[in-house]
């Protein structure tokens, strides 16, 4: 991992604590991060490591088919961070059925991952 810090780090301004979580997740000093570029939305940070501008810290579920494909890959896998998921359903909604579909649906996509 320390083979990083001489990288090119490119992650999102929605998340830029990124790199620093998933230093931490695998219980390593980030300390030494340099400087990263940050892109606007994921879509442009995936692009921008497919053309090799750098390494991005990415959710899998967001370069599945990238990784498939074999435009993308993942030299160090891919570690659980502490951030969760939450799906918010309004009061008046929750008694849906195609709440309750939806509800059921991202379930099971989740546990598939």
């Amino acid at each position: 991992m320390s083979d990083l810090s001489k990288e090119r780090l490119l992650t999102t301004k929605t998340r830029p604590q990124a790199w620093k979580d998933w230093y931490s997740s695998l219980q390593v000093d980030a300390s030494d991060l340099l400087e990263m570029e940050f892109f606007e939305h994921f879509y442009l940070l995936i692009q921008a490591a497919k053309v090799g501008l750098g390494f991005a810290c990415v959710p899998r579920m967001l370069v599945e088919a990238e990784l498939e494909s074999g435009a993308l890959v993942a030299p160090f896998g891919f570690v659980q961070g502490a951030a969760k998921l939450v799906l918010w359903v309004s009061p008046n909604a929750r008694l849906r059925s195609d709440t309750a579909d939806l509800e059921k649906w991202i379930r099971k996509e989740m546990s598939d991952s």
